[in-house]
């Protein structure tokens, strides 16, 4: 809840529904524990924009230097490039 809390931008106008499903998405892009975050986020918005509940996970990505693959900014073979630099990485 404090990661969240901490880069969500509205945290005093959401509802503790709202907030537990914006821990839950720190908890799916960092781990149960917070201690095994993913190898990527892979997404998509509007021209790339930081928005909705994509940017909960964007956010956290960027304070926990995560590299983001969003499709809506990135030309096609840029993502081809990134994800084969990723899998790379994975598979050393």
């Amino acid at each position: 809840m404090r990661i969240a809390a901490a880069v969500h931008p509205t945290w005093h106008r959401c509802t503790q529904g709202t907030r537990k499903l914006h821990a839950r998405n720190v908890s799916i892009l960092l781990g149960r524990a917070l201690d095994s975050p993913v190898d990527a986020v892979v997404c998509w918005t509007d021209r790339g924009r930081v928005v909705g509940g994509t940017g909960m996970g964007l956010r956290v990505a960027a304070l926990r230097d995560i590299p983001v693959l969003n499709f809506g900014s990135m030309p096609p073979r840029a993502i081809c490039e990134a994800l084969e630099d990723i899998r790379a990485r994975h598979l050393r």
